[in-house]
């Protein structure tokens, strides 16, 4: 080893080329022939552009820096490897998710979430081309739009909140007419504001974001969501306690409830949810315990909590009207194929529809979770061809 090659400006070329490696093999990978056709279609373009262009960046640096190792040189070098660090991760997770889809991990999970939120991108018209991945927890990534599910799957019970993922991703880019009669990202606007004017920016944006999720969620699924939340998602022990990132339970239970209360008196279904918001509202409060109810109660009557949860459902109903959920007939005729009634199948029928319809079966005394979700689970993969949204 010669010092010629140990020189500063050697050593940061060396860098430099150790991540353009890094980047071109990404690149590659994106391209394999053994991942699923429609994994690699709705990707592969946007990681690969995405990856170009940090090559792009790299080569444009390149003869800058390369003359001298200077200390401005290393910390350009630095911040390249910064902004090419997310990109990377979310190809590997993108990697990594689509060959345990392609091994079965899932159960059959993602497809169905994907069918789901196929359907109701079909409704808003928002540009959702992505699809779904298992991963520790659930999340949506703005860097490369995937939405991760968590691992390991629980079959039906787990579909709902992907739903939630998709109203993150609905944030910044459903617009609603202002008062000048301009479409605008009117969500994206309330963040910002509200952001400004507190001195917790982040949480206040964050909470924000989820109760918009929530409320975004229960609009297009109606009580599948509030359900999963109440009877499977929430930590009761801390249901009045707000987290950085998220609300306190009781003022998601809040706005979801608000939201479908609306939906109870909208034209199409009037009335079709309101024994789903008498069980909703009986499990809340068996679930809390007398020392909780009324301090839960008080957080539901916030001024806030209520003027947030009616303002997004007026900007959904502006925004995405269309794809408000409207099928609870529908599901009541496809309930009891789940509980093994030998009743004969629609013609055809929605995802959001089958999702209804499966709470609605386990919520029947003496159902079994685990059969109603296997029996979904089957028609999520034999019957794709006859789902209608």
């Amino acid at each position: 080893m010669t010092s010629e090659n140990m020189a500063p400006a050697r050593i940061l070329s060396a860098r430099l080329d150790a991540l353009d490696a890094r980047l071109k093999q990404a690149m590659c990978a994106m391209t394999s022939t053994e991942m699923d056709q429609m994994l690699r279609s709705r990707m592969q373009v946007q990681l690969k552009a995405g990856l170009r262009d940090c090559r792009d960046r790299l080569a444009a640096k390149r003869e800058d820096i390369a003359a001298a190792a200077t200390k401005e040189s290393w910390s350009i070098v630095a911040k390249l490897e910064k902004e090419c660090a997310p990109l990377l991760q979310e190809g590997l997770a993108f990697l990594q998710g689509a060959r345990a889809r392609a091994a079965g991990i899932d159960g059959g999970l993602c497809a169905a979430a994907d069918l789901l939120l196929d359907e109701i991108e079909r409704h808003c018209e928002l540009g959702w081309r992505r699809f779904t991945i298992l991963a520790e927890s659930e999340s949506f990534s703005e860097v490369v739009q995937l939405i991760r599910l968590r691992f390991p799957p629980a079959g039906i019970w787990n579909l709902a909140v992907a739903a939630h993922e998709y109203g993150h991703f609905a944030t910044y880019r459903m617009t609603v007419a202002g008062p000048d009669g301009r479409r605008g990202p009117r969500i994206a606007e309330k963040l910002d504001a509200r952001s400004r004017e507190s001195r917790q920016s982040n949480m206040v944006r964050a909470h924000l974001q989820e109760l918009f999720a929530d409320c975004f969620a229960t609009f297009v699924l109606g009580p599948s969501y509030p359900l999963s939340c109440v009877l499977l998602r929430f930590d009761l022990a801390y249901a009045l306690n707000d987290a950085s990132s998220h609300p306190a339970p009781a003022k998601r239970f809040a706005a979801m409830m608000t939201v479908l209360r609306q939906m109870n008196g909208e034209t199409g279904s009037v009335g079709d949810f309101t024994a789903a918001l008498d069980a909703l509202d009986a499990f809340w409060l068996a679930a809390l315990g007398q020392e909780d109810r009324d301090r839960a109660k008080a957080i539901a009557d916030e001024a806030q909590v209520r003027d947030d949860a009616a303002t997004f459902t007026r900007h959904l109903v502006q925004g995405v009207g269309g794809a408000r959920y409207a099928g609870w007939s529908g599901a009541r005729i496809l309930a009891p194929a789940l509980g093994g009634a030998g009743q004969a199948l629609p013609a055809a029928f929605s995802m959001r529809d089958l999702l209804t319809a499966a709470w609605m079966q386990r919520l029947t005394p003496g159902a079994s979770p685990e059969a109603v979700s296997r029996e979904a689970m089957r028609l999520c993969r034999s019957s794709a061809q006859v789902l209608a949204s």
